[in-house]
């Protein structure tokens, strides 16, 4: 190493960054060892990992690649729709307004990309306080499902509430889990196809409750399961845009849920379906 050769020949203090394999950095500080005549006699060095610093940096010039990415599509496409409009190109009136609902649909999917980007940044930075009350999750559930029956119903989904009226209060913010709730069941919508079957279900594990959403849809590659919950991770970049998806939807769940104390997890298998399941804290006492 050319630090130890400079502490030795030189009897100077020198510092190196070095890449010992793959994705596995270190960096040595090396000086000298002198006698008591003052000679240089050997050296001695301190090695740290700083592979974290490196992946850190990796994942920002990711996340920044990644927001200017999503924030240019719909960007793009309210300007190919404007540009026809101003020069008259667009004269007949049922294009016209065509033109205009594009334009609106391009605007609220900017919106929603940059509350998601807001909502992952306030949870990121723990500025996000929760007001953790004795919640009846199977009301949440009913609420959410009600809610997204007519988007299910648009594709032939049947959506299936298997839910109690005896399962116990949770520790959890009612907004919070509705968001988590909402999130799953568009993706579950989204990726199933029509006639499909979509069912919410809970489980009491002790401690905690499971809820599960299971769909009958497309499925996850096993190799692509690590990843999904990792903010902009897309199995199916094409399909994904196609779709009005941003990427972060299963990033925010995650972070919600951690914020709750409790855990997310995934089995899926490629044309047969995902479940998605979230715990949280049962309130002790609780019927």
């Amino acid at each position: 190493m050319k630090c130890t050769l400079m502490a030795i020949d030189h009897g100077t203090t020198s510092i190196e960054n070095f890449e010992i394999r793959t994705n596995k950095h270190m960096i040595a500080h090396v000086s000298p060892v002198h006698n008591i005549s003052g000679d240089v006699i050997g050296a001695v060095g301190l090695f740290n990992d700083i592979s974290h610093f490196y992946e850190i940096e990796r994942l920002r010039r990711e996340f920044i690649a990644n927001v200017s990415h999503e924030l240019k599509t719909p960007l793009t496409g309210i300007r190919g729709f404007i540009e026809p409009l101003m020069d008259g190109t667009v004269d007949d009136e049922a294009t016209h307004h065509k033109y205009l609902v594009l334009i609106r649909d391009e605007a609220l999917r900017l919106n929603g990309l940059i509350d998601d980007l807001l909502n992952y940044s306030r949870f990121e930075a723990g500025k996000v306080e929760l007001n953790l009350v004795p919640l009846d999750i199977g009301n949440v559930i009913r609420n959410v499902g009600f809610r997204m029956q007519l988007l299910a119903d648009s594709k032939g989904i049947s959506l299936e509430l298997r839910v109690s009226d005896e399962i116990p209060f949770v520790h959890g913010a009612e907004d919070k889990i509705e968001e988590v709730l909402c999130n799953l069941l568009s993706n579950a919508i989204r990726y199933t196809l029509e006639a499909g079957v979509i069912i919410v279900s809970v489980k009491d594990e002790g401690e905690v409750l499971r809820v599960s959403v299971s769909d009958s849809g497309l499925g996850i590659d096993e190799e692509a399961l690590p990843y999904i919950w990792e903010r902009f991770y897309k199995v199916d970049k094409s399909r994904t845009l196609s779709s009005g998806g941003t990427g972060l939807g299963l990033a925010i769940v995650k972070s919600i849920v951690d914020a709750h104390g409790g855990t997310v997890s995934v089995e899926s298998k490629v044309g047969e379906g995902s479940t998605f399941s979230f715990t949280l804290r049962k309130v002790q006492g609780s019927i």
